[in-house]
């Protein structure tokens, strides 16, 4: 942000605009490392990077990617819950070489639980909630990676609207709040800083800032019917309180959706050629942290994973082995290198290739 300052010194608006992007890797602008600057100058650099959508939505990605998949052999089961992780003591102690993997423990939709033998398991669970819900205690690290720096979550709002605002929506929309200097991002982040050690009962408060408006259909007239919109808010919040009960984490989602709801509304309203949109409102659904967390086992619902700071970034973040238990091997978000589509494709090819090198012995 120093940085922008020096080149931008008068205009609060193209400095907020450069700096939005830190939150793709859950990070405040005033305390994101220099180099995830880059990230605004491939957006901008259309010829050579920029930001690509795949026709019929990212659903597609998703299809293919399984496509592929079956191609090559893989079964894959939807519906079907992992309650842990089963490991056996082959000699040695914990946190040693002699704990392995050998499958999962699953619930079917109907309720029947059995187990899954596996010679390797790969999870790509979210790492920090994996390791607390499917590890034993003695070999899971938890406990460290409770006080690790979480990203922010977000409230998504998706919006199904009869009308079609083309003058007002591009494919890509950022909207600011008033304040475009440090107090949103010390609202948003001061708070999650806070939620790391506080109890629950005494969460700071939180005032919704920036955010983001995705339109696919200025690029894609298959995203919603002729002459209506289909529209998503991504609104950044702090990520839940460290411990934080359902019931607690559902009462601080629905004071946050309230609060975060009735800022979009507004706002959005007061955008050039957007008055009274709201009436053109057919469907909604809401995304809240808890949801997020319980829905998509996202500890502390927070949707960018561990953020990536400089003590968490590269070497310094968690690896594609497990450390304390063989043939035990992540990849997604949380895990190296870091968040993001991008990322965590490569982070997949860098788990199959560690697989490969220690089935072949090193």
């Amino acid at each position: 942000m120093q940085q922008l300052r020096r080149y931008f010194p008068t205009s609060d608006k193209v400095r907020a605009l450069l700096s939005f992007q830190d939150l793709y890797v859950g990070l405040s602008p005033y305390e994101a490392p220099a180099v995830f600057s880059l990230l605004q100058a491939m957006e901008l650099d259309a010829a050579s990077y920029g930001v690509r959508y795949p026709r019929g939505g990212f659903g597609r990605v998703r299809r293919r990617l399984l496509e592929q998949c079956e191609k090559v052999g893989v079964r894959v089961r939807t519906g079907v819950a992992v309650t842990r992780v089963e490991v056996t003591q082959e000699g040695g102690e914990a946190g040693e070489s002699g704990a392995a993997a050998t499958g999962v423990r699953i619930v079917d939709g109907d309720g029947s639980e059995s187990s899954f033998a596996a010679d390797i398991v790969l999870c790509n669970a979210d790492l920090p909630a994996a390791e607390e819900a499917l590890l034993p205690p003695h070999l899971s690290r938890a406990d460290k990676l409770r006080s690790a720096a979480s990203s922010s979550s977000v409230l998504s709002l998706s919006f199904a609207l009869d009308a079609q605002f083309a003058d007002a929506l591009a494919h890509h929309t950022i909207v600011f709040a008033e304040d475009l200097g440090q107090a949103p991002w010390e609202s948003l982040f001061g708070a999650r800083r806070a939620s790391s050690f506080l109890p629950v009962a005494a969460a700071p408060t939180w005032a919704p800032g920036h955010f983001y408006v995705h339109c696919p259909t200025r690029t894609d007239p298959t995203a919603a019917p002729a002459g209506c919109d289909a529209i998503t808010v991504l609104l950044p919040t702090p990520p839940l309180p460290v411990g934080a009960s359902e019931a607690e984490a559902e009462a601080l989602s629905d004071v946050w959706a309230a609060a975060g709801r009735a800022s979009v509304v507004e706002r959005l309203a007061r955008l050039p050629g957007m008055a009274g949109w709201q009436q053109s409102i057919r469907h909604e659904s809401v995304i809240p942290p808890a949801r997020w967390r319980r829905e998509y086992g996202l500890a502390r619902g927070a949707v960018f994973g561990l953020a990536s700071s400089l003590n968490q970034l590269s070497f310094l973040r968690p690896g594609p082995r497990h450390p304390r238990v063989r043939n035990l091997y992540f990849a997604g978000a949380s895990a190296r290198p870091g968040n993001g589509v991008p990322l965590v494709m490569c982070g997949a090819r860098q788990v199959s290739e560690a697989i490969a090198r220690d089935a072949c012995g090193g």
